[in-house]
């Protein structure tokens, strides 16, 4: 192998050794391969560092990699697998490529602290011999308070999973242990809030009264957070505060005297908007229906693309198809193709001239819970006679059941 002090084979084990100098600075060993007749390198098409006689991977933090000799003997087969070990003599460096971020862990009220690292020096496969133990290691340290926290390495990044004492400090230490070697990051820093998210989610409806749970992060006490309720039928939105639990969570709780409903949740921190979806709400043993998402793009799998994402308003052209999933979602069996033949519940639009009902037209989407289960939603097409107007849309159920309108009347052109 170019490059390497020293390979060396063992024939009882099947496990290569490669020694690196420190001043090897590629990221990639390569080994070049021959062959007794008959014999051959198992690989796949596609495989970036791996061909026919060249056996190469990123070695730097990663496990050894195995490989197998096949070689065939009158009608039979017979396979050898290896596997190649690598060390990287000198002192151990790296460097930090991406700020140190604050991250919050759903359920938990400690917090992480999450950085990406490129190794550089001193360390090979982990582990780097078939008998060696040492494993690779970071350390967080406030030089101003005197707080250390360890935290876990790898290849790519390092993750600090108890640093909430070291949220708000101003000047960090960054260390990486491997053995008995250490390498200090020269620069000191200051983590940094990575993108806020805030979301809900209900398979039925928020029910009044009872605490309902906002997830995401990374939340902070002091700030606001604030929950806006509004619809098309109510006069004016109802503003709900949101209480920090954790890092990755806040609450809120829907009073009693609110209309039942379908209503936009708009999530604020302060003033900036974090997300907006619409939600059934109801007295807690009142279940109750409604409309999910009302969307014009033709998708193969809308549970992917668009039924978990921020609800908009929706304008309509007379003779347009559009599609909308019903609320609770209607599924169909485990594992078991979708019924094109389904019955779903036809559409009313209504406003104060005129009152038309859609049927509807039966969508599957078989993404949905990683294929296990048919996911069903509905395809409706505007009269091309309909007036004009804003309309009240809701779903007419077989047994005549209406579902609450959507929270936004639709405007049709």
């Amino acid at each position: 192998m170019k490059g390497a002090l020293k390979v060396s084979w063992d024939t009882t084990t099947s496990v290569i050794q490669v020694l690196l100098p420190e001043s090897y600075t590629d990221n990639i060993v390569s080994l070049d391969l021959t062959f007794h007749d008959g014999a051959s390198l198992q690989y796949y098409e596609g495989d970036t560092y791996i061909t026919e006689n060249k056996v190469g991977f990123i070695f730097k933090g990663a496990r050894p990699v195995d490989f197998t000799i096949r070689k065939k003997t009158g009608e039979r087969w017979f396979a050898k697998d290896y596997k190649v070990y690598v060390e990287h003599q000198g002192k151990l460096t790296a460097e930090i490529t991406s700020p140190l971020e604050m991250q919050a862990i759903y359920g938990e009220s400690r917090s992480t602290i999450y950085t990406q690292i490129k190794l550089l020096s001193g360390v090979g496969t982990i582990p780097e011999r078939p008998e060696d133990l040492k494993t690779l290691s970071a350390g967080l340290a406030d030089l101003e308070k005197n707080i250390t926290v360890k935290g876990s390495a790898y290849a790519s990044h390092l993750d600090f999973p108890n640093a909430q004492s070291l949220i708000a400090s101003s000047k960090l230490s960054v260390s990486l242990m491997y053995g008995d070697k250490i390498f200090t990051f020269p620069n000191t820093y200051q983590p940094v809030r990575g993108d806020v998210r805030a979301g809900m989610h209900t398979f039925s409806f928020f029910a009044k009264k009872k605490a309902i749970e906002i997830s995401g992060g990374y939340f902070i006490n002091g700030i606001k957070y604030q929950v806006k309720m509004e619809n098309d039928f109510v006069k004016e939105p109802i503003w709900l505060n949101a209480e920090v639990q954790t890092p990755a969570n806040l609450t809120f709780v829907i009073p009693e005297g609110v209309t039942n409903g379908d209503y936009l949740f708009s999530i604020y921190e302060g003033e900036n908007l974090l997300s907006s979806t619409n939600f059934l709400v109801s007295d807690e043993n009142l279940p109750v229906k409604g409309i999910g998402k009302l969307w014009t793009e033709k998708l193969e799998y809308p549970s992917g693309s668009i039924l978990f994402k921020d609800s908009k308003r929706v304008s309509l052209n007379k003779g347009q198809v559009f599609y909308a999933d019903p609320k609770p979602w209607i599924y169909g069996d485990y594992y078991k193709p979708w019924d094109p033949n389904k019955k779903m519940p036809d559409l009313e639009l209504k406003n104060n001239k005129s009152v038309i009902v859609i049927s509807a037209k039966t969508n599957g989407d078989p993404s949905y819970a990683d294929a296990s289960i048919p996911l069903y939603y509905c395809e409706y097409k505007i009269p091309a006679d309909i007036v004009s107007g804003n309309y009240e849309a809701r779903m007419i159920y077989e047994n005549g059941e209406k579902s609450a309108p959507w929270w936004a009347l639709v405007n049709i052109n």
